[in-house]
This record gives structure tokens, C-alpha cells and sequence, in this order.
């Protein structure tokens, strides 16, 4: 729910994993206010990061495995050489040497209801990870408008924020690549998170204001809805408390991002129904 294109993210919806959870897995933010000198004996960290996700969609499906950065702007270090499966029967390979991106076969979908589970063999140690696949039910198309007296358009509604029954997760992308608005050399395509979550948390009320996303005529518009567990939502809120929210009026104090992994990895293996819809903007 990533091409050579240039990607611009939503401040307040937007999400980027591996990013956000490379950084906050390694480091323990406590202010922002004064310049700190970290200290950290990396090789203490001696710890696998996992992002990965399996679907209903049939595709490709990806886990990545990293180490942790030392420095917040580090790049990760993928993790080479291990064995990763799902529910032993489906194999995953590195696409390339040093990655740390392992990839199933484009073949291979998921099922509503069942249970997937990740195993990973990694120097000498074994870290697993059970995901269970909720249903998603129907997806209402999110709403759009056009801007008075331009060609440009702005949405004004993906989903609630607030569902006491179950969550969901959107990808929105928006690409106009194709369109006459598209001038060489500048970012033609957007990518978007946004959440419908069971709990209303004063973190999210009061988050730091955020850009509009603008798009023009032409744009095509792929919606797609992920179902997530309870214990991916738990994941999803508390990575959301640590990175997009934070800098509002009422930031909670820095904590661990809870995981689904064995084996002292970090990180999160979830297992998501999706529903996909495409919208052409005219």
C-alpha cells in the first residue's frame, strides 16, 4: 500500500513505515526544543526490523527486513541471506542482493479469515509473526470538489475518522502524469494513508495543521481499503501517536512501538482484505 516517480506525502494522513519505524524502533525522541548528542552503541542493537504484508490482492506480496539506523536521516541497512516464508508453504525471495526486500511470487493471494504465518531465519535466530485476515466490507468512493475559478480539484472526504465497530485503512494515489497539467521535472503523482480507527485519541484532534493536496482535471484516482486487525490497529495508532500526530497541543510521552514478533525483531507482519476502486477527476 512504491517506480522511479517522485512522491509527495499527505502531513496529517500520510505514512512512510520503513522511514517511521527504522527511526523510532533505534531512538527514543524526548524533545524537540534543544539540540541532543546521541550516544548510542549500535552494536547493542543487535535486532531485525520487519515490514511486511500479505493481501487478498494477487500481486507480488513483500517483506522487508532491516537493521536499526544509528542516525535519524541514516538509510536502512537491509538485512541479505535470510529465509523468510509464509505459512511455510510460500517462499519468499530477495529481489535484490543486499536489499533486504523479499517478495513472494505474483501469484500468490490471500484469504478473508485465515491465518498467515511470517517465519523468518536470520543470523542463527528465528523470528515468526501470525497475522489473521479480517473481511473488508463495501467501500464508499471518497468525495471530491473543484476549486472556484481554477481546473484544479481538492478532496473533501475519504472516510470517517472514527468507526466503534471496525478499522480501516486507505491508500489513495493520485496520478496525473498523463494529464496536460503535467510539466517535465516536477512531481506529477501522490501518495496517501489515511485511517478510520475504533478510538478517538486528543492526539489526533489536536495534531499540527497540515498541507492541502491539490490535483487537476485528468487525474486518475486508485482508492483502495484495507481491513486491519485489532492488534494492527494498535500498531497503526501508536506509530501515528509517535510520528504524525506529534507536535499538537497534546503530545503523550515517547513509548515503544508494540510488535506481533518473536524473537526480539521489531516492526509489525499483517495480513489485509482490500477492496480497490478508480475514479478518473473531470
Amino acid at each position: 500500500m512504491r517506480m522511479n516517480r517522485k512522491y509527495l506525502f499527505n502531513k496529517k494522513t500520510g505514512i512512510l513505515f520503513i522511514s517511521f519505524i527504522n527511526i523510532f524502533v533505534s531512538l527514543l525522541v524526548t524533545s524537540c526544543e534543544k539540540k541532543i548528542d546521541w550516544n548510542l552503541d549500535i552494536q547493542e542493537q543487535d535486532f531485525i526490523i520487519v515490514e511486511g504484508m500479505i493481501t487478498s490482492e494477487k500481486k507480488a506480496h513483500q517483506v522487508k527486513i532491516s537493521k536499526p539506523v544509528k542516525n535519524l536521516n541514516d538509510p536502512a541497512v537491509g538485512v541479505s541471506g535470510a529465509i523468510v516464508s509464509i505459512n511455510d508453504s510460500i517462499i519468499l525471495t530477495e529481489t535484490t542482493s543486499g536489499s533486504g526486500v523479499y517478495q513472494t511470487a505474483s501469484s500468490v493471494s490471500g484469504s478473508p479469515e485465515n491465518e498467515y504465518k511470517l517465519k523468518i531465519i536470520s543470523g542463527g535466530k528465528t523470528y515468526t509473526a501470525v497475522a489473521l485476515m479480517k473481511p473488508c466490507n463495501s467501500l464508499s468512493p471518497l468525495r471530491y470538489s473543484k476549486i472556484g475559478g481554477t481546473n484544479n480539484y481538492k478532496i473533501d472526504w475519504i472516510a470517517g475518522a472514527y468507526n466503534y465497530e471496525k478499522a480501516f485503512m486507505y491508500e489513495i494515489t493520485l496520478d496525473w502524469s498523463s494529464s496536460d497539467s503535467c510539466l517535465q521535472g516536477n512531481p506529477c503523482f501522490t501518495l496517501m494513508y489515511y485511517y478510520t480507527l475504533t478510538t478517538i485519541d486528543v492526539n489526533q484532534i489536536f495534531s499540527p495543521e497540515t498541507e492541502r493536496i491539490i490535483f487537476p482535471a485528468g487525474t486518475i484516482i486508485t482508492e483502495k481499503k484495507y481491513s486491519i486487525s485489532a492488534e494492527h490497529e494498535n500498531f497503526i495508532r501508536c506509530l501515528l501517536i509517535e510520528t504524525k500526530w506529534r507536535g499538537g497541543l497534546f503530545d503523550s510521552s515517547p513509548a515503544n512501538i508494540p510488535t506481533n514478533l518473536t524473537g526480539g525483531a521489531k516492526g509489525f507482519f499483517s495480513a489485509c482484505d482490500v477492496i480497490q476502486t478508480i475514479i478518473v477527476v473531470n
